[in-house]
């Protein structure tokens, strides 16, 4: 899976590819069509996530109730925070 660093606004957001997130997500258990419409509601080919959510979908671990961070690409290219719990 490859990734690129972006910084925006001093926050560090991770760009990767949304079938590698897709299959990443069935790996683990997950309806990964749902949760990739969910953190890719523009249908991009990339999301865009937190080091902690790229974390849990490299290690295939989510602790219990543990929400990680996923931002939408707006059309002016800000992104909007939004947070998704695996469980």
């Amino acid at each position: 899976m490859k990734t690129e660093k972006i910084n925006y606004r001093g926050t560090e957001i991770n760009k990767i590819d949304a079938y590698d997130v897709k299959d990443l997500l069935i790996d683990m258990g997950l309806n990964g069509r749902n949760i990739l419409d969910q953190i890719n509601p523009n249908d991009d080919d990339n999301v865009y996530v937190s080091n902690g959510f790229l974390y849990a979908l490299k290690s295939q671990e989510s602790t219990i109730n543990e929400w990680h961070h996923y931002f939408v690409k707006q059309l002016d290219g800000s992104f909007e925070c939004e947070k998704l719990n695996f469980n």
